[in-house]
């Protein structure tokens, strides 16, 4: 047994990372601007639309619509503003956060053990990142959580309000994102394989198996949905089996300490076959397989793998390492006291001090809008884009005319024409040889450029 003074100590290094954790979540809530996908949310869940049109712009992206359902009720209730709207995914993560120590609790059955995972959600650099992010990634996160919650208490006491709440947290899940599909198709495997293995009943099995039936029932209507936007082109590189490392390295901000703790306990954790197997079957079917499915997915038609889907497996892999390592390390009181502290340390400095991306911000629409709209105060000049919807949402809110699409930038003697290597094609006046000269060049974070271009005539 773990000692009450070790426990002690993971009680106030867990707080002491709460407390940074929260720190740094709330310093996000700031009207800095917003990114592409979220601006998109805030356009397509505006107050000024109906219901049905949030659940139909949501078909023709690559999500089903709760969360934009949320965020459009949210603001319509308490205004449009970057921070309002950070605050709802910001909500979400703080319930996470909470349910994640729970989990933990439940599935460990002990206090430092939920300590640790408190600790590592606290300041892990994907939940903190996605936290305050106007999109459906912190809902995933609960959601996920949640349904381990009550996957583990199936596989365990079998009460049939687990199937209930598992059955319920699934579908909103399915309603979240197509990964929640897969993710429960994951469990299902593992449900099969602790039958197999005599771990759970087959009776249990089959009240699994109607709790699926009732969650493909209940997500039955947006069916059509989903396999209408297989045939989309997809804008996801092809993954490889080396995809797997790469997506754990992003999952820590490129914390060396941080993975190597999740490694650690993927490799040690072998051991929980013998002595923990259904968290073990668990927590290596949630890891791998929630990769794996993908991957053949991507593979053999549309490319769908990509690292921010994936968050659906951090609860588990939080869990499972707070599990190993405090199993491994129990026996040496120092180590349980200074290898979470130095784990707690790195991660933070990584976040504050080494990580450019919560320094710089996110995409400077914003940043650009009011640059623009300085410039223009001196001479009224168009503002050409390839990205005229997300230029426009800051545009608007500047005070400054929109932007006009790069078609008609043939028949513009002198204009403003916004640059990015992701979001402009060859058309950019400063590759298209001699018919243009840039006076001036506005640079910005993120590779973001403003040309001020004037035609040559000849």
């Amino acid at each position: 047994m773990i000692k009450s003074n070790t426990q002690k100590n993971y009680l106030f290094l867990a707080l002491g990372a709460l407390a940074a954790g929260l720190v740094i979540r709330l310093s996000q809530l700031n009207p800095r601007g917003l990114w592409l996908d979220e601006i998109w949310s805030m356009i397509h869940s505006a107050p000024g639309i109906s219901p049905r049109e949030v659940i139909s712009n949501a078909a023709h992206d690559s999500h089903p619509p709760l969360f934009d359902l949320l965020l459009h009720y949210w603001l319509t209730i308490f205004g449009t503003s970057e921070v309002v709207a950070k605050i709802l995914p910001f909500l979400f993560a703080l319930v996470s956060i909470y349910v994640t120590w729970l989990a933990a609790y439940k599935i460990t059955g002990s206090k430092v053990k939920a300590y640790f995972a408190l600790g590592l959600v606290s300041l892990n650099f994907f939940h903190l990142y996605y936290s305050t992010e106007v999109r459906f990634y912190s809902l995933m996160y609960l959601l996920s959580a949640l349904t381990l919650l009550q996957f583990w208490n199936i596989v365990n006491h079998s009460a049939l309000k687990s199937y209930v709440w598992f059955a319920l947290w699934g579908v909103l899940l399915l309603y979240t994102h197509y990964y929640g599909a897969i993710l429960l198709f994951v469990y299902g495997i593992i449900a099969l394989t602790l039958a197999l293995m005599k771990e759970i009943s087959w009776q249990n099995f089959g009240r699994f198996v109607i709790a699926c039936i009732v969650m493909l029932l209940s997500f039955s209507p947006w069916l059509p949905y989903m396999f209408a936007k297989s045939n989309s082109v997809s804008w996801i590189e092809i993954p490889t089996v080396a995809s797997f490392f790469k997506f754990m390295y992003d999952y820590t901000g490129k914390n060396p300490v941080e993975l190597a703790l999740y490694f650690f306990a993927l490799f040690i954790g072998i051991r929980c076959f013998k002595t923990d197997k259904k968290l073990a079957v668990i927590a290596y079917g949630v890891v791998l397989l929630t990769f794996i499915v993908p991957l053949i997915i991507s593979l053999t038609g549309k490319s769908i793998l990509y690292n921010r889907y994936l968050i659906i497996t951090l609860p588990v892999l939080f869990i499972f390492a707070s599990h190993v390592f405090t199993e491994r390390t129990e026996k040496f009181p120092k180590l349980n006291l200074y290898l979470p502290l130095l784990l707690w340390v790195t991660m933070a400095g990584n976040i504050l001090f080494l990580n450019k991306i919560f320094k710089e911000g996110k995409e400077p629409w914003k940043e650009v809008a009011v640059f623009y709209k300085q410039q223009v105060s001196q001479k009224q000049l168009p503002l050409v884009s390839e990205q005229n919807e997300y230029i426009d949402y800051y545009l608007v809110k500047s005070g400054a005319e929109k932007s006009v699409p790069y078609t008609v930038m043939s028949g513009l003697s002198e204009f403003w024409y916004l640059k990015h290597k992701r979001y402009t094609s060859q058309n950019s006046p400063d590759i298209m040889g001699n018919i243009y000269v840039i006076e001036q060049t506005q640079q910005f974070s993120h590779d973001f450029e403003l040309l001020k271009v004037k035609r040559i005539v000849k």
